[in-house]
């Protein structure tokens, strides 16, 4: 990475807290679901079957939707397409909270999954158009950490607002409130951010390098965004039951699952922009490559012994060496352009996609739960150990 002179970090240009905020208003309501809906399915009438396909679609349509918004943003104009997808989103979350039919259910996570798409592309390219020289993982780091507002709001406040006051009342909340998303949106792309209209041009990859970066962000989304966050409260509730007793008192399923995974957002809050910043100015030959055994190594240790705190301080560092990976080769994909950058996320949605589905299915099915661990494990296993690989003999 490069050097960078002057502070060791900066406060981030106001276009990016404003395109941060605004998506995180949003998202809400996706996490709310991930938090809540493997323990509220039921009362839907839903099949556990039903909830893998509810919290993976949103992803499967990524696959398509990605390469959808590099076309139309690329051409401009992004204000338009912004407020569209911000305003469809908080519609989105009117349909959770008042439906209860699987198919639509499943129209609002399709739509979603489209909003996201636009969403991230125009985040990613905004903060990279504000960025001063030297300092682009800063700027995305900034950018992850302040949306990770979102993610806070809607598995922590949504965990405990359902075990406080109900599934309905909660998403009807998060909605009225992601109406202040349209005024950040605009705000966002006012200044120099109104360059995310043209991208940068595209650098094509090498097909081997290609490769690396399609199956680099197929791993990082199946893991740390896919099966694992998507089974997190089935886990928990296997570990430790309905509660878990602590110095003040008992604290329910989901709202532990709320905590750890607004933990998550808060753990990317702090550590985005400083690892960002770090990640500027130094190269680690084996950085990837320790990341990636560092999560098999928590993991494995959690599916041995599956006490509810090992699991809670392994999916925690998982979260973490997901946060370093996921910054790291997004800013290198977004670097390299608009098409490349469609590629990488495509092939991080599918991995995201395929975890909710992989792991619900394999509960369907009457398998033991802590087989979604072992399964995490060998992902991060197997690609960590072709990182060290790489770094020792660089031309394989």
């Amino acid at each position: 990475m490069r050097s960078v002179q002057g502070a060791w970090i900066n406060w981030p240009p106001y276009q990016i807290v404003c395109i941060a905020l605004a998506t995180s208003l949003v998202v809400t309501g996706d996490l709310f679901l991930y938090t809540v809906l493997p323990l509220h399915y039921e009362r839907l009438g839903l099949t556990a079957f039903q909830v893998g396909v509810l919290l993976s679609i949103n992803r499967w349509v990524r696959l398509v939707s990605n390469v959808i918004a590099h076309h139309f943003l690329s051409r401009g104009p992004v204000l338009g397409w912004l407020l569209l997808m911000l305003g469809l989103g908080t519609l989105c979350m009117l349909v959770y909270s008042i439906m209860t039919s699987f198919w639509l259910l499943l129209a609002a996570r399709i739509t979603w999954g489209i909003c996201f798409s636009f969403l991230r592309h125009v985040g990613i390219f905004t903060a990279m158009h504000v960025a001063s020289c030297g300092r682009v993982m800063e700027r995305l780091g900034w950018l992850r950490g302040l949306s990770a507002l979102g993610m806070f709001g809607g598995a922590f406040l949504g965990g405990w607002g359902y075990d406080e006051f109900g599934y309905t009342s909660v998403l009807l909340g998060f909605a009225i409130l992601s109406l202040a998303a349209l005024p950040f949106g605009w705000l966002s792309q006012t200044g120099r951010a109104s360059a995310a209209a043209g991208p940068a041009a595209d650098i094509p990859l090498r097909a081997a390098g290609a490769r690396v970066w399609l199956l680099n962000g197929f791993i990082i989304g199946f893991v740390g965004s896919g099966i694992l966050m998507a089974t997190l409260g089935l886990l928990l509730q296997e570990a430790m039951g309905d509660q878990i007793r602590m110095p003040g008192g008992a604290v329910g399923v989901a709202t532990l699952t709320g905590v750890l995974l607004g933990g998550r957002a808060v753990l990317d809050g702090l550590a985005s922009p400083i690892f960002g910043a770090a990640f500027d100015r130094v190269t680690l030959r084996w950085l990837e490559g320790g990341l990636y055994l560092l999560g098999a190594s928590v993991l494995v240790l959690a599916g041995i012994m599956f006490t509810p705190w090992v699991l809670i301080v392994a999916v925690t560092i998982v979260f973490l060496c997901t946060t370093s990976l996921s910054l790291m080769m997004t800013t290198q994909a977004a670097s390299a352009g608009s098409r490349t950058l469609a590629a990488f996320v495509t092939a991080y949605d599918l991995g995201s996609a395929s975890g909710p589905l992989i792991g619900w299915s394999l509960v369907h099915f009457g398998l033991d739960v802590r087989v979604v661990i072992w399964v995490a494990a060998i992902a991060y296993l197997m690609i960590g150990i072709g990182w060290i690989v790489h770094a020792v003999h660089p031309r394989w």
